[in-house]
């Protein structure tokens, strides 16, 4: 998989995104990725969140969404494409 070695990206409703610190240098390095916020079934804000590490993340920058596996929890091993304007953050653990 293709990592970002630097990479600024444009989230709609949300600002700056900076994703710099993903890079092919520190592939042991573990990210937490949260989702925007919304109201779940039962009427309470919430929010989802994966852990992930540098080799297994991908930014599609043309595509606007980021491609991961998370490592743990009931999704982990499991592809998924979060597109931009539903990241909350991404920071290293």
């Amino acid at each position: 998989m293709a990592l970002a070695e630097e990479s600024t990206v444009q989230t709609s409703n949300v600002g700056t995104l900076d994703i710099t610190s993903i890079s092919s240098s520190s592939p042991d390095r573990k990210y937490v990725i949260e989702s925007r916020r919304y109201i779940d079934a039962d009427g309470k804000m919430t929010f989802d969140k994966w852990i992930t590490s540098a080799k297994l993340i991908e930014i599609k920058q043309n595509d606007q969404y980021v491609v991961f596996y998370p490592l743990e929890g009931e999704q982990a091993g499991k592809k998924h494409y979060i597109p931009f304007s539903n990241i909350h953050i991404i920071r290293e653990m």
